[in-house]
């Protein structure tokens, strides 16, 4: 055979297998195009999943009882689980109210006193030291603690004498040199005591409940 026939033989045969190799890749396409079509007339974008989102579960849910508190009707509006639970389980810390104050103390009158007696006498002198009889309370109070007004007590202790309980009780001799005898002495040597010192009989008072003393 020439050689230019070869040629045509080669160029026909060439021709001939690409054109089967196509229709084979053509033949096997075929059904993949059709199982795509076929899937893609059935997957339309509506009927894609749907995930409900948080507050749908809630509304969904039925109503479950929440605490009446300012806070958790809050929560319980907001929806999300994590705040229904704490508005269910947890409560604001709410600040307690203080309590009134206490009314004062009422003062006392003091006790009456038979004409002539100590306490009458100490009743007497509170003006020229400048204080008002509602001191006398409180002076009643603290000798009746120290020496229940009697002139000849002495402390078996400390050595403290008299009414005013004095340490040493001749202290008291700068008000009279009857200190050891008489209570008008010890009366008027402890009522300058209490001016110096303390300024009151409340004064003194409110020390001997502090300390013991005075």
């Amino acid at each position: 055979m020439p050689y230019g026939d070869r040629q045509l033989v080669s160029s026909d045969r060439a021709a001939t297998l690409i054109l089967k190799g196509a229709a084979c890749v053509a033949a096997a396409l075929v059904p993949i195009l059709a199982g795509m079509l076929f899937l893609g007339a059935f997957l339309q974008p509506t009927d894609s999943p749907v995930f409900p989102t948080a507050s749908a579960v809630t509304a969904a849910r039925p109503a479950a009882h929440i605490p009446v508190s300012k806070h958790g009707l809050q929560f319980a509006d907001e929806g999300t689980p994590q705040r229904l639970y704490i508005a269910r389980h947890y409560h604001p810390y709410v600040k307690p109210s203080p309590k009134p104050p206490a009314p004062p103390a009422p003062v006392q009158a003091p006790a009456p006193v038979a004409a002539g007696a100590p306490q009458q006498y100490a009743m007497s002198l509170l003006g020229t030291y400048g204080w008002s009889s509602g001191e006398f309370g409180c002076l009643d109070s603290l000798w009746t603690r120290e020496s229940g007004w009697n002139y000849r007590a002495e402390n078996p202790y400390s050595g403290a004498f008299g009414i005013p309980q004095a340490l040493p009780g001749s202290k008291m001799a700068s008000a009279g040199g009857d200190w050891a005898s008489n209570p008008y002495t010890q009366i008027r040597w402890g009522l300058g005591y209490i001016k110096a010192i303390y300024g009151t009989p409340c004064g003194a008072w409110n020390h001997e409940l502090a300390t013991g003393a005075y």
